[in-house]
């Protein structure tokens, strides 16, 4: 019998069916309430996602993206069993015809990173800490697909919001430490993070968060919808009354000295320097050593400083202008 031969728009449309197949497995398994291994399992599962759309969106351009032989760039390399090797998502996130804006790819680098930290090393829950960067990387995939691989191929239908079998309450989101998290995983995402710009780290493609508020209707059909979304810097959202309970990602900026020291001349203080950030930590009396300080976290050997510091530091050099323009 002879082989059937593919077309190009066969495997296209069997790369895409793939990456969306990964994409809703892994997005359906994180939301599982029976499943305890979820970071881990939807991490490789929407890398792989990713990487099949990018081959299917690099194969409607005709870009070959087959490895090559290093020192024979004519002969394609090929795995133990002689299949030729495609690329991986870091080749695809780094080549130049990527669509895609700074902060996506920087939310694919992150998730790159994470699974090296953790592939070969058993975590503990830390879910709760990246789930903003998971719920940015599930948008930015639908958003590609639609973007780029045709709008019918979104998966807006396919994933609901998750219900639960109790209220939104702060104990919810107040209990989880991040010392739960392992200590090489925490010194990979502070120092990761601590590269970016502020514009990136609040981008919503690479840290996705929302603001929830409870709703009362005030009549019967007036809001069939379990879920309402209000930009938190609306005026809508600053006029909530006080006691609405407002929900927000645990997991806490982090910066190094030298990120504090970057982001206050960003914000017009050129002269402030790492020596005045550490006169000013001394004459604040900053304890290194007090569990869940206010301030920052020891995270391995290194000190990484939270935002109410760095909020800490910024007020000083306004009220100090002149010593630091």
């Amino acid at each position: 019998m002879p082989r059937k031969i593919r077309s190009v728009g066969s495997i296209k449309k069997e790369l895409i069916a793939k990456a969306k197949e990964a994409a809703i497995s892994a997005t359906s398994i994180y939301n599982s309430p029976q499943i305890h291994f979820k970071s881990e399992t939807y991490i490789v599962l929407m890398i792989i996602a990713w990487t099949y759309a990018f081959h299917a969106y690099f194969r409607g351009l005709k870009i070959d993206y087959r490895y090559r032989k290093p020192n024979n760039p004519r002969v394609y390399d090929r795995t133990a069993g002689k299949a030729i090797k495609h690329w991986g998502l870091s080749e695809c996130v780094n080549h130049a015809r990527n669509p895609l804006d700074e902060a996506v790819k920087v939310n694919l680098r992150l998730l790159l990173g994470i699974r090296h930290e953790i592939e070969h090393q058993m975590t503990t829950s830390i879910d709760d800490f990246i789930n903003a960067k998971f719920q940015a990387c599930s948008m930015n995939f639908n958003k590609f697909l639609k973007d780029h691989l045709s709008d019918k191929n979104g998966l807006d239908d396919h994933v609901s919001f998750s219900l639960q079998f109790s209220d939104l309450v702060p104990k919810q989101f107040l209990s989880v430490s991040d010392s739960a998290m392992p200590e090489t995983l925490k010194s990979y995402l502070a120092n990761f993070e601590d590269a970016l710009s502020p514009e990136i780290q609040s981008n919503p493609s690479y840290n996705y968060q929302l603001f929830l508020s409870r709703k009362l209707t005030k009549k019967p059909g007036d809001d069939v919808k379990a879920v309402s979304l209000i930009d938190p810097d609306s005026e809508l959202a600053k006029s909530l009354d006080i006691t609405y309970m407002t929900v927000q990602e645990r997991e806490k900026n982090k910066r190094l000295p030298s990120g504090i020291v970057r982001d206050i001349k960003a914000s017009g203080f050129p002269r402030f320097t790492i020596y005045k950030h550490a006169k000013l930590w001394q004459n604040n009396q900053i304890d290194f050593n007090v569990q869940n300080s206010p301030w920052g976290v020891k995270v391995v050997n290194s000190w990484y400083w939270y935002d109410t510091w760095f909020n800490k530091v910024l007020k000083y050099c306004q009220e100090n202008s002149d010593q630091f323009n």
